[in-house]
């Protein structure tokens, strides 16, 4: 067994049941004294013994003999039935027992939207609205190459020709502006540098730069500034409706390989999928 949360248990019952997360392995390692033909890794839930999809996995020899655990339902126990099969035919049976570890909670909370302050040059007006994100997890915070959920709308009729143009990010001494383009009001999401690039599906679009977001380190903050444009012979902007009306991040984190974790900034409804989805 591998990157238990508690590794002192024995895993020989519920009660002490190993607590793993995706990443993390069992291992079967024969004694040197027997010659191995396979091993079967079975996977059930436990009490209900309902079988886990995608198992049984048997591994032939020469191994290893490797059992990765992937991510399943949160706290759940699982029954792992190890059947292991020798060259003459005989077979021996462990029983071990998992729970998969609760995923973290989101390193960063939700907050108001910000009024947008304006700036004009030339034939155009510029609103700005600038978000600091604290990372109040103990693990950095990757964000590139994963998606950012937003909805913006005109706040009036005056300004129906608004356009939502970029987002620029600071992290400690990194920053980076991504430009968009043809950003209509609705919900996008903002696939960003390094994203594999391609196509837009619907409901989706790609900023214009090519350099990697910063990840944010634990107790770093994350600054955001969104932008949109408008005419400058529009009215000024009213104090509501705020444009911005839902900003979701996605991110990694390396104690959840394989995991992407979603967390509302602003507009978090109280039936939040936090950090399963953005709601």
């Amino acid at each position: 067994m591998g990157g238990a949360q508690n590794p002192s248990a024995s895993g020989d019952s519920a009660a002490q049941a190993w607590v793993l997360n995706a990443g993390d392995t069992i291992t079967v390692t024969p004694p040197g004294t027997v010659t191995v033909k396979n091993v079967e890794f079975d996977l059930m839930t436990y009490p209900a013994g309902v079988s886990v999809g995608g198992y049984p996995v048997t591994i032939p020899k020469p191994g290893p003999y490797v059992l990765t655990w992937s991510n399943l339902t949160d706290l759940q126990i699982y029954q792992v039935k190890i059947t292991v099969t020798l060259d003459n035919g005989c077979q021996e049976v462990h029983v071990k027992y998992v729970q998969d570890q609760q995923a973290t909670a989101c390193a960063v909370g939700n907050v108001v939207a910000v009024t947008p302050t304006t700036a004009k040059s030339g034939s155009t007006t510029t609103a700005s609205a600038t978000y600091t994100i604290k990372n109040n997890g103990p693990d950095t915070m990757t964000i590139s190459g994963k998606p950012i959920s937003l909805t913006w709308n005109f706040p009036d009729v005056d300004h129906d020709d608004m356009t939502f143009t970029a987002i620029a990010f600071t992290s400690g001494a990194t920053s980076t502006t991504d430009n968009f383009s043809s950003f209509d009001p609705g919900t996008k999401a903002l696939f960003f540098p390094a994203h594999a690039l391609g196509t837009a599906a619907a409901g989706e679009t790609y900023s214009a730069n090519n350099t990697a977001l910063p990840a944010v380190a634990a107790n770093a903050n994350l600054t955001m500034t969104l932008r949109w444009q408008f005419s400058k012979k529009d009215t000024a902007l009213p104090a509501s409706p705020n444009p911005l009306q839902k900003l979701c991040i996605a991110y990694t984190i390396a104690i959840e390989p394989g995991v992407t974790k979603f967390c509302n900034i602003v507009g978090q409804a109280a039936s939040t999928a936090n950090p399963s989805a953005c709601d």
